[in-house]
């Protein structure tokens, strides 16, 4: 029998998405709700696609882009099920 230290189990390990490209992201919006976040007066709608706009790539589970889905998701721009379709990895 081994005596020593004893180690907790080591923890699940989670691998981050692949990055996606700025077009391939932006493309999991339809047309439509492209046109009507691009049109948007919400300063936060706007931010959110300046980010995206200047990001080199996207990734589903950043916290920033989980929050952008959220948000125009409440104002309405997307359904649930859309918000949900998006953030697939």
């Amino acid at each position: 029998m081994r005596t020593g230290i004893l180690r907790p189990p080591a923890e699940e390990v989670v691998a981050p998405h692949d990055p996606l490209t700025r077009l391939a992201f932006i493309r999991r919006f339809t047309m439509l709700e492209r046109i009507a976040m691009q049109g948007s007066d919400d300063p936060i709608v706007r931010d959110g696609i300046l980010l995206l706009t200047n990001a080199e790539e996207a990734l589903v589970d950043d916290p920033d882009t989980i929050a952008f889905v959220g948000y125009v998701q409440q104002q309405g721009y997307i359904t649930a099920e859309r918000a949900v379709e998006i953030l697939k990895a």
